[in-house]
């Protein structure tokens, strides 16, 4: 009996502490958070006058719990426990009772506990303001304010303090004390350490080298053994002399990648695929190295790498796989002669240029052979092509003979010098055909506009035929020997002699830049080439050539015209050495011009021929 009763008595002692622990923890975290609410929102409403650098908040809160209304007891009669109120005690009953109770207790608990609540009992806030960004009085006048608010939101048990943010104090440094210095390891001890990383390395050394070696044993079995061979579909089937060959195996494979002796295997891929596309377009190449020579000098140079293309690809084809391939060089007879000097040239220029070059002209051949082998050979045409590297004289010639329309259309896609040149030279009955029919032809049937250019082009390819003879085109070489000469020679030696050569040199002129003949050019020209020129220059340049000191003189700016006529009525001793110096450096000046600008040199003299007529 005296233990039952003392288990009660620690049953209720332990629940009665449970109670007041869990009501202090309800307060403790009713008070965070209202503390932190609060201090949330006037950080939030302070923070929109001042910096939030210069001002902290702190809140501090009692609550206490509100206490619900007592109820009237009403009185009970005394009950003794179960099984206690007559005859002997059964202890089973009694525990059986208390169970009960303690069951009710509970119950009650949690209905205490979910009705407990709780009011503020104290609220005060601290605010710290900087005192180097806002004076005492402002903080007076803040304090006024946060009191008024906090009363007008919590009522009298809010208070309010604002004080000074006091300087932090820095805590010293603790001296670092040094640590004592390890014992170094001894060999025996790294090489126990670093044992299992060691091996691992050697391993993976091992197997590294394993794979190499099996690799490469793989590529020279498959290399002996695997036939190589080209599919083309039409013309071209080249088929390896391999084991499938000899034995009517049916498996074929495409040609791998040949070794390449070019230091770029970006050029050796273009080397391959040109090829393949020759291949394709067959005959039509012959036609697209037409269209390359009629439109510019750059025509022989793609020719010329065409065909060292073809050799090249055409060597690599039969040491892989030791067939002939069908790639024909793409030179007729009748272009061999006509144009014999001028690709030897370009098969000289070709021999010295460097990869890179060489690259970037094959991807322009490239893409020419693309456009011919997709959209055809007038995708690279342009209507009248052939005429613009023939001579204004010639070409006037030509269409002097031609019907009205043909003369328009091909005056409309000639080169702007050559153009003017052959406005200039006409007679007004021509011009004025020539503009009406110009206007009349402002939208012309693509199909006519190319029948007027192959009647043109028939004409000058029946000319070139009577006219082909033979020759050997020895002017490059010719002037290849002028170079030799010193610049002051070139010019006193070419003017002696072209009195006696065909046209006064004509051909000469046209076609190697010189300063010569500085007084034969166009005003225009020669204006510029006072503009890039030094006065030294110009002084030098008219005591090599005097009779061309009036030309020069008049197209030169006033302050260069005035330097140079005070130079020249002075008598000074002329050094040899000098005016081959400065007259190098004037046509050095000259050329770089003309090349930027892709000017040709027959455009910088005036035509004698067309001077006659305009005179006339």
């Amino acid at each position: 009996m005296r233990l039952i009763l003392l288990l009660l008595v620690l049953f209720t002692s332990q629940f009665a502490f449970a109670q007041a622990t869990n009501l202090a923890s309800d307060v403790v975290t009713k008070r965070n958070n209202i503390e932190n609410e609060v201090r949330r929102n006037l950080e939030d409403l302070i923070s929109t006058r001042l910096e939030k650098k210069t001002f902290n908040v702190a809140v501090r809160a009692q609550l206490s719990p509100i206490q619900p209304p007592k109820k009237e007891k009403e009185p009970e009669a005394d009950k003794l426990p179960e099984g206690m109120d007559i005859g002997s005690i059964d202890v089973r009953n009694v525990v059986d009772s208390y169970e009960k109770k303690i069951e009710e207790l509970k119950l009650k608990k949690e209905q205490l506990k979910e009705e407990k609540q709780f009011q503020i009992s104290s609220l005060e806030v601290f605010v710290g303001l900087d005192t180097q960004a806002y004076p005492e009085s402002y903080a007076k006048e803040l304090n006024k304010w946060l009191q008024d608010r906090l009363t007008k939101d919590y009522g009298k048990v809010a208070k309010a303090t604002v004080g000074k943010i006091n300087p932090k104090i820095e805590k010293p440094k603790d001296p670092i004390t040094g640590k004592p210095e390890a014992t170094p390891e001894t060999w025996a001890q790294m090489l126990r350490k670093w044992a299992p990383v060691i091996a691992a390395g050697l391993l993976a050394l091992a197997l590294f080298i394993m794979g190499l070696l099996l690799r490469s044993g793989m590529n020279s079995i498959a290399s002996a053994q695997k036939p190589l061979t080209i599919e083309q579909k039409g013309e071209l089937a080249i088929e390896g002399t391999g084991t499938d060959a000899l034995g009517g195996g049916d498996e074929q494979e495409l040609l791998p990648a040949p070794v390449s002796r070019l230091a770029s295997e970006e050029l050796d891929m273009m080397i391959k695929k040109i090829a393949f596309v020759c291949m394709e377009i067959g005959a039509r190449t012959n036609e697209l190295i037409k269209v390359w020579i009629d439109a510019n000098e750059e025509g022989f140079a793609k020719t010329a790498l065409l065909v060292d293309c073809l050799i090249t690809a055409r060597e690599k084809i039969m040491k892989e796989t030791g067939a002939m391939a069908a790639l024909r060089i793409p030179l007729e007879q009748d272009m061999i002669s006509n144009y014999e000097e001028h690709l030897a040239e370009a098969y000289r220029n070709v021999g010295m240029m460097d990869d890179p070059e060489k690259l970037k002209m094959l991807k322009g051949i490239y893409w020419d052979l693309i456009s011919v082998r997709t959209l055809g050979i007038q995708s690279l045409r342009r209507p009248f092509d052939f005429l613009n590297q023939a001579a204004p004289s010639d070409v006037k010639e030509l269409l002097d003979h031609q019907p009205d329309d043909t003369r328009a259309l091909a005056m409309m896609y000639l080169p702007k010098e050559t153009q003017s040149d052959l406005l200039t030279s006409m007679d007004e009955f021509n011009k004025l055909n020539t503009i009406r029919s110009m206007l009349l032809n402002a939208e012309v049937d693509v199909k006519k506009l190319w029948d007027h250019d192959t009647s043109v082009k028939v004409v000058v390819e029946s000319q070139q035929s009577k006219e082909q003879t033979r020759l050997v085109n020895l002017f490059p070489r010719t002037l290849e020997a002028i170079q030799t000469l010193t610049p002051v020679d070139e010019i006193t030696t070419l003017r002696k002699v072209s009195p006696s050569l065909p046209m006064d040199g004509r051909n000469l002129k046209h076609n190697y830049l010189t300063l010569a003949f500085v007084d034969e050019w166009k005003p225009d020209y020669l204006r510029r080439l006072t503009q890039i020129a030094t006065a030294e220059e110009v002084l030098n340049l008219i005591r090599v050539i005097p009779q061309a000191q009036e030309a020069i003189l008049a197209q030169c700016p006033p302050m260069m015209k005035t330097i140079l006529s005070d130079d020249l009525k002075l008598s000074s001793k002329v050094d040899l050495n000098v005016q081959n110096q400065k007259v190098k450096a004037l046509k050095a000046k000259w050329a770089k011009l003309i090349q930027s600008e892709n000017i040709t040199i027959a455009r910088l003299y005036v035509d004698r021929e067309m001077g006659e007529a305009n005179v006339a």
